[in-house]
């Protein structure tokens, strides 16, 4: 039983990475992931409290955590271009 849910996961795994090899060219949603980048650099440089109030972000509390911690880890980098941010 364990070796077959093993097997599973790791064609479901290969499964999709295989997909998303197929659109590694893609753009992807420009504006999205543009403005998915202007909340986590927002996010990032604000107080927990106030980061509502420094971008248009709508979504939960905790996806805004998320892109917080994806903004940290960017300006760790030394990067600071939203549009460049690719989530």
């Amino acid at each position: 039983m364990r070796g077959t849910v093993w097997r599973d996961v790791t064609l479901i795994t290969l499964g999709g990475l295989a997909l998303r090899l197929l659109f590694v060219g893609d753009p992807g949603h420009v504006v999205d992931l543009r403005t998915f980048g202007e909340w986590a650099l927002a996010a990032a440089a604000n107080p927990w409290d106030r980061a509502y109030e420094a971008t248009n972000a709508n979504y939960p509390p905790g996806a805004l955590l998320v892109f917080e911690l994806i903004g940290r880890s960017y300006r760790a980098l030394g990067l600071s271009d939203a549009t460049s941010l690719r989530i």
